[in-house]
């Protein structure tokens, strides 16, 4: 079973990469490499999603966000390089979220006990 058909088995829309929202370029090859950007949380209505986990996000909300960008990323993908077929592997995928401290400082505890990896999953921490 190829990509494309994981995508229709698991109902995924991917037929509507996101534009970008600022100066960056969503897509680009590089030899036999593709890089993706500037993807984020975008919603059905093409709103994005927004917050804070651990703020005004919950752990569900957060990880509903992560599951919207990672379908961006896809389409993003897609449209690039025509079918998700044509990709014979994922090099290196890095994620960011937006978190309150104390939420980072339990990440980090649960990392420390090797509850949670993560080794390429980086939180963006501000308090306000």
């Amino acid at each position: 079973m190829g990509a494309e058909d994981n995508v229709k088995k698991l109902g995924l829309d991917l037929s509507h990469a996101a534009a970008p929202v600022a100066n960056y370029v969503p897509a680009v090859t590089t030899g036999k490499l593709v890089f993706l950007s500037g993807q984020g949380p975008t919603q059905a209505d093409g709103s994005m999603m927004r917050g804070k986990v651990g703020s005004n996000l919950d752990i569900e909300q957060a990880y509903e966000a992560a599951r919207l960008v990672g379908i961006q990323l896809l389409a993003a993908l897609r449209e690039h390089v025509g079918s998700l077929d044509n990709v014979t592997r994922v090099v290196k995928l890095l994620g960011m979220s937006f978190v309150a401290l104390a939420f980072a400082l339990i990440m980090l505890l649960c990392y420390k006990h090797e509850v949670a990896p993560l080794s390429i999953f980086y939180l963006w921490v501000h308090e306000s």
